[in-house]
């Protein structure tokens, strides 16, 4: 089987009749995800709930970590993502993988000689990781967020 590189798979909801599904087209209100209702396709910021399925793709901030401040020769502070995006470019069928759960991730540090200088396991539930450099060597240095042997962000910081 040949998969063109232009080749686009779309899923859609059909009924038995092989017939677009209607039936849910219309907006949902939920009143179970925060303690206040709340409509489909919106993203209440109070409550942190995913309520669009789009929302890391659409929001890049949702799953890139934040890294500060940059440049540093103190404490480097990083912000974890709220999601995990991974793309798998294997041909033939390039895809995206979101994980809204997962279990740890782990946080490596590399310098520019490809030499590991940190690594830790970090549970789902942490938001937050402050490191201490100053016993770095000035340079800059590659942070790698790998889940389940991937890399899903990656960033440059430099110590100085």
């Amino acid at each position: 089987m040949h998969i063109s590189s232009n080749c686009h798979i779309v899923a859609f909801k059909v009924n038995s009749n092989l017939e677009y599904d209607s039936i849910y087209t219309h907006q949902y209100t939920y009143d179970s995800l925060c303690p206040h209702p709340i409509v489909s396709d919106t993203i209440d910021p109070t409550c942190q709930q995913l309520v669009n399925v789009e929302e890391p793709l659409t929001s890049p901030e949702t799953h890139q970590m934040k890294i500060f401040p940059n440049p540093t020769s103190g404490k480097l502070t990083i912000i974890l993502p709220k999601y995990l995006l991974v793309n798998d470019n294997t041909p033939p069928v390039k895809s995206t993988t979101i994980y809204h759960q997962w279990k740890s991730t782990t946080l490596y540090v590399y310098d520019l000689n490809g030499n590991q200088v940190f690594q830790k396991e970090i549970p789902k539930d942490q938001t937050q990781l402050e490191l201490d450099v100053t016993s770095w060597a000035k340079g800059m240095y590659l942070i790698k967020l790998n889940y389940n042997k991937t890399e899903v962000d990656g960033k440059k910081v430099i110590v100085n």
